[in-house]
């Protein structure tokens, strides 16, 4: 793990205090080694003598073979860094792990040319026996493979005749380009190898929207017995809605995923949350300003829990704190029903123009210039929707057996805006802090919880 700018580089045990295989909770720093000249006297210029250079890190697994014996562990993983050059571009190197918690001598392998490309783990995609490499380029998209030679390195302190060795890298060829994806319309990339059981590595992307997508990797003959030559047509393999995120709203709108940042329309401010964090929440006028997330936050056709921190600086309308957009109306409604004086968590059964309602109220009166923590939870399973305020359950509403959803429908913080709408209307006064989705009905344990621990 490691901070953009950091000086650190942290690697977790596995299994880690628990002892539980897969789970992460021992961590320690890894210290960078000592670069070793090659003899031309310029091969380590630039090298830095912490990771406050590193740009993006790529695990590679054990490099000398992709062969899995099962029950036994091989070769430790070696780590292909880009580290920032005194020119502005980014020089290749690989770090071959000669023990636990330990790096071996690192290898140059391009001394520039890397900093607009990132670095993809596919495992062995040429059938070589031993990983390679893709990387896309960040500014035309490009994907192109990479091949590696391998060789050893000897282990520091080793005092066997011979030397102790591990595999390390010791070149990168270039191979053919693959494909290409848009780093602006796809923001995120990787691979985990084969995805789908043929024995053939494939590729995995996040668009701009949400969608995550599979791209299958094709070989000439159809086997794993070839190199990758190109990706096929994308399989949607499902969406970021279906994970859990976060706005803090502490001076920004960016999210805890990284993929579905909300931008402020009209003037939106910054104040104090509830615990008095300053920045800590967003402000609103009640006049054109809210904020829009890229793309919708749950698939509101399933089970879902939406909540924020709300603060009022006027009971005079019905105002949103937090909201999804459909076609004509909202597929949820989360906020103050200035009719009924009371907090609300509304739904809508359908996208034509007439539409009902299911809407749970209640809690403790809404007061100006008070914290209160909303959340609204809807239950796929017995269609059944809840408002809880501070906590505690106040109200479940009717069925909604048929709720809308807009995968179009972004989400929206201090008003409601219609898919493709520029124009807001339950527009709140007042401020909006921490606000969170979870694709799943939380339970009242976990609401309690969550309300306790915000």
């Amino acid at each position: 793990m490691h901070k953009s700018g950091a000086a650190q580089l942290y690697f977790y045990y596995n299994p880690g205090n628990t002892g539980t295989d897969g789970r992460f909770d021992k961590r320690a720093a890894l210290t960078k080694p000592v670069c070793k000249d090659d003899g031309s006297g310029s091969y380590c210029t630039g090298y830095a003598a912490d990771w406050s250079t590193t740009s993006r890190i790529a695990a590679l697994g054990d490099v000398s073979t992709t062969a899995l014996d099962a029950g036994t562990f091989r070769d430790r993983t070696g780590l292909l860094t880009e580290e920032a050059t005194g020119s502005g571009d980014a020089a290749l190197w690989f770090y071959p792990t000669v023990s636990d918690g330990q790096l071996g001598s690192p290898v140059r392998l391009a001394a520039s040319g890397w900093k607009n490309l990132e670095p993809i783990a596919p495992g062995d995609w040429n059938h070589s026996g031993h990983p390679g490499l893709w990387a896309r380029n960040i500014t035309t998209g490009d994907i192109t493979a990479y091949t590696f030679t391998t060789g050893t390195t000897p282990v520091p302190g080793s005092t066997t005749t011979p030397p102790e060795t591990v595999p390390t890298v010791t070149g990168i060829a270039v191979g053919p380009k693959l494909g290409n994806l848009s780093a602006t319309d796809v923001p995120v990339i990787g691979s985990d190898g084969d995805l789908t059981g043929d024995g053939i590595a494939d590729l995995w992307c996040v668009t701009k929207g949400g969608v995550l997508n599979t791209w299958i990797g094709h070989t000439p003959d159809g086997t794993s017995g070839t190199a990758v030559d190109y990706f096929l047509s994308p399989i949607n393999s499902g969406s970021i809605a279906g994970a859990p995120d976060q706005w803090r709203l502490n001076g920004n709108g960016a999210d805890a995923a990284g993929l579905n940042a909300a931008t402020a329309v009209g003037t939106v401010g910054w104040s104090a949350d509830h615990t008095g964090a300053t920045p800590g929440a967003a402000t609103f006028t009640g006049s054109g300003s809210y904020l829009k997330a890229a793309a919708h936050a749950v698939d509101t056709s399933r089970s879902y829990t939406v909540s924020a921190w709300v603060k009022l600086d006027s009971l005079a309308t019905t105002q949103v704190a937090v909201s999804q957009g459909t076609a004509t109306h909202q597929a949820f409604y989360l906020g103050y029903n200035n009719p009924k004086k009371s907090w609300q968590f509304m739904t809508t059964t359908t996208e034509a123009a007439t539409t009902t309602y299911p809407v749970a109220y209640g809690g403790p009166g809404p007061a100006l210039d008070t914290w209160t923590h909303l959340t609204g939870v809807y239950d796929a399973d017995t269609e059944v929707l809840s408002l809880y305020v501070n906590g505690a359950l106040t109200d479940t509403a009717d069925r909604n057996a048929t709720p809308t959803y807009n995968a179009s429908g972004p989400l929206t913080i201090g008003a409601n805006v219609t898919v493709g709408s520029t124009s807001p209307y339950d527009q709140l006064t007042g401020a909006v802090s921490n606000v969170r989705t979870y694709p799943v009905a939380l339970t009242a344990a976990q609401v309690k919880a969550a309300y306790t621990n915000s």
